[in-house]
């Protein structure tokens, strides 16, 4: 067949027009993907706590979702022609528009379940979040998730000698751009029931545009077939550069660290903020990121680069472990990016370095999701039944190193293969001067004046080392230096695992009790046991102490940390005015309590009053009753506790009539934004009784919650009075900030209240008013972590 010069033009218009068809299609697929993960993930979250295991199981389910849809587009592919291929993927497109029409019809919205599939409180959250996210986009998931390898296949097949890598760029930055335009446009303007729509809506022009592609793809195969032109061959046709068994653990090691890492950082940062979608959007960004950076072009991933970074890195996040209650969580939130961004750019780097040729490609993603599986699994499964403390991000470090090791290795090209010794004495010195400043004890000053003479030292060995390494690589002094280096790179990293398992045990050091479930790692730890006035048990969530109670018989009834005598709820309980009624009955109160905690509350309870607690986590629950802590024991008053989420408890039950709710429900130094909410407040006020107050511990070492609360209680024409309160000279009492709102203004102007008030305080940026679709961190971050004394939370508090 002869070309003329006029059929260039219109051949190239025509591959133009293929590409945009597929880039279409492709881009669509991404933007929905990851914006439907930001909403469901949204709207089931107050079912379940708002904790950050929440999300971490979300991406569990998305992350085995999509491997179901990388192994469903392999089997279509290596098993079918592709007319076969088009027929089976639409029908799968028209089964999803059938669900998503029988979810509007049966739930009144697309995506999002109805009341009945709300959790009862009692049942394992695990299995049913995973059933909640099946029954709601199980299926349209899948689709989306086969869409990025079986787009690239089909356009490989329409266009021959064209690379699809271009497409799964084009699929990373769609799904930035979902990401990244989740929190900044689509959750400020929309309702999460006006998400849902559109979203739905977007599902059908991609089913369409998809459609195409595959009527593209069955005709392309029915002209060769009618040509006599051989079809591709099949994934399992073995081509040029098939992978061997080094390289296939790769692919599955390699995205399975970067995966631990993704899980581990977001629930860090969820851990010391929110549980929020914009601090699940940063760290998703951040990974996704590092794959269109190395999978756009190859060239932009540069071991010289990003090798030495890693081990900056690496040793940044052995500081943050360490130190971290000491650095502003602004700075946190930015030194555990730059942790992640490194980690999933050496990762993803690697990976990339490592992708076949066309025929094997969906192999390739297979195993690249079934590797972020493994790490889904390991984050959200195995480690809360195997570790008893918060080890993710040690393991997730270690893994990154090792696989980058492993990746060295495997590579005939690399600079370790090739004998470069430098790198790797840098690495093995950064690791020794690294442990030497962790693990070496000094008793006082700053943590950064107990480390200068490690850094400087180090600096200096590093220089030399930079040197040494040079002239050896001039002079050749040895023929092993491939397997030095490697004994290098392997003894820094024993020496890494050496501080991370030393941070282990700092950490759980003194602890007499320790748990670890799906709401956080929960440790109770005794101080000053040799001293009887002093003797104290507390109880930690993560960093966070949660209460203490003193040992001896005199003390154990004591009032104690947030709850001390002066702080808002002592008021709020001691002042009330029915206290003041003639008869006993009169004087009694039903107070509600979101937050058990150890119970402290309950040294506040007289006879015959009611004290209903609301907590979600078992384990709070078993260590509050267990014996070592005693409040709820010691009380005269009737004792309650209702297990499960505080707002999903309330919303079911009829109005309690309490005289005082109180809200103190924080998961480690998190906050429950559904339990600050106007959809929330309306559940409070319905349980309070005329004149009722409702308390709000606000004390927080991170946000300022004060803009939120004096803005929902304007909205709802409630009188607020803080009440600020200092740490006690005897640390009985520690920093605390409590906001009482009532609507009866005679109660906030009581003697007892009103003169120990703290003044008005500055009521930070005006904010929009929160809502279960609405709500913002961003103006509520503190400047340090440590704002004042009065209002820190956690962190140093210390029993006295």
């Amino acid at each position: 067949m002869v070309r003329t010069l006029d059929s260039v033009p219109a051949a190239a218009e025509h591959a133009g027009r293929i590409m945009s068809l597929f880039a279409l299609s492709t881009l669509l697929a991404a933007l929905l993907l990851f914006q439907v993960e930001l909403v469901i993930g949204k709207a089931v979250l107050p079912w379940f706590g708002g904790t950050p295991a929440v999300w971490t199981t979300c991406l569990l389910f998305f992350q085995v979702v999509l491997l179901g849809g990388y192994g469903w587009s392999h089997a279509l592919i290596s098993r079918s022609a592709p007319r076969r291929q088009a027929v089976a993927h639409g029908a799968l497109l028209v089964a999803c528009l059938a669900v998503l029409g029988w979810h509007l019809v049966s739930w009144g919205s697309p995506l999002l379940p109805g009341a009945s599939w709300k959790p009862g409180g009692q049942e394992n959250p695990v299995p049913a979040i995973l059933a909640v996210l099946g029954a709601a986009v199980g299926l349209p998931f899948l689709a989306l998730s086969a869409t990025a390898p079986l787009l690239q296949a089909w356009f490989s097949r329409a266009s021959p000698g064209r690379s699809p890598y271009r497409l799964y760029a084009i699929s990373n930055v769609g799904s930035l751009l979902a990401l990244l335009s989740y929190p900044f446009l689509v959750e400020p303007l929309l309702p999460l029931r006006v998400q849902a729509r559109v979203w739905a809506i977007g599902f059908g022009i991609f089913a369409l545009a998809c459609g195409a592609c595959a009527i593209r793809v069955g005709a392309v195969s029915t002209a060769r077939s009618t040509g006599g032109e051989a079809a591709p061959g099949r994934e399992g046709t073995p081509g040029k550069g098939r992978p061997g068994t080094a390289r296939r653990f790769l692919w599955l090691g390699l995205p399975a660290s970067a995966s631990v890492m993704l899980l581990a950082v977001t629930s860090q940062i969820s851990q010391e903020v929110a549980v929020v979608p914009f601090l699940w959007v940063l760290p998703m960004s951040l990974y996704l990121l590092s794959f269109v950076v190395c999978f756009h072009d190859r060239r932009w991933y540069s071991r010289a680069v990003f090798h030495p970074l890693l081990a900056v890195a690496v040793f940044v996040a052995c500081f943050l472990l360490y130190h971290g209650s000491d650095v502003p969580v602004l700075g946190q939130i930015a030194t555990w990016s730059f942790v992640l961004f490194v980690c999933c750019m050496v990762c993803h780097g690697e990976l990339a370095r490592l992708a076949p040729d066309p025929w094997h490609l969906t192999s390739y993603y297979l195993r690249l999701a079934a590797g972020g599986v493994l790490g889904g699994l390991f984050v959200a499964l195995v480690a809360p039944v195997v570790f008893n403390g918060f080890w993710e991000l040690h393991v997730g470090l270690l893994a990154c190193g090792l696989a980058a090791l492993l990746a060295l290795l495997e590579d005939g090209t690399s600079w370790l293969r090739a004998g470069k010794v430098w790198p790797a004495i840098v690495a093995l010195v950064s690791a020794v001067t690294g442990t030497a400043a962790f693990l070496v004890p000094i008793a006082q000053g700053s943590v950064f004046a107990r480390l200068w003479p490690e850094v400087v030292a180090g600096a200096g060995v590093l220089l030399a080392a930079f040197w040494l390494g040079r002239r050896a690589r001039v002079s050749r002094l040895w023929e092993g230096r491939p397997l030095f280096a490697t004994g290098c790179l392997a003894v820094a990293l024993m020496l890494l695992s050496v501080v991370l398992r030393a941070h282990m045990g700092a950490i759980l050091a003194g602890s007499l009790e320790v748990s670890r479930g799906f709401f956080g790692v929960l440790t109770v730890e005794q101080e000053f046991a040799g001293n009887p006035n002093r003797h104290a048990y507390l109880m930690r969530n993560g960093r966070i102490m949660h209460g203490f109670q003193f040992a001896s018989e005199a003390k154990r009834r004591l009032a104690t940390s947030y709850y001390g005598e002066g702080s808002g709820i002592a008021m709020a309980l001691l002042h009330h005015p029915r206290r003041e009624a003639p008869t006993p009955d009169g004087r009694a109160l039903r107070i509600g309590i979101a937050g058990l905690g150890v119970g402290t509350i309950a040294t506040y309870g007289r006879e015959g009053d009611l004290l209903r607690f609301y907590e979600i986590n078992p384990d709070v629950v078993g260590f509050a009753t267990g014996g070592v802590f005693t409040y709820l024991a010691d009380t005269p008053a009737h004792v309650e506790v209702v297990l499960g989420d505080a707002r999903v408890s309330l919303e079911r039950e009829e109005s309690q009539q309490f005289d005082v709710l109180v809200v103190d429900a924080f998961s480690s130094g998190a906050i429950p934004v559904h339990l600050l909410t106007t959809e929330a407040f309306e559940v409070y006020l319905r349980h309070l009784r005329s004149g009722g107050v409702l308390a709000i511990d606000a004390s927080n070492r991170t946000l300022d919650l004060m803009p939120v609360i004096s803005r929902l209680a304007h909205h709802f024409n409630l009188a607020a009075l803080s009440v600020a309160k200092k740490r006690s000279a005897d640390g009985t009492s520690w920093g605390s900030l409590w906001i009482l709102l009532t609507r009866d203004v005679g109660f906030l102007s009581t003697p007892g209240i009103a003169d120990d008030a703290a003044p008005e305080r500055d009521r930070g940026p005006e904010i929009p008013v929160w809502t279960d679709d609405h709500s913002s961190l961003l103006p509520l971050l503190k400047a340090s972590a440590w704002d004042s004394e009065a209002l820190a939370r956690g962190g140093s508090d210390r029993a006295p």
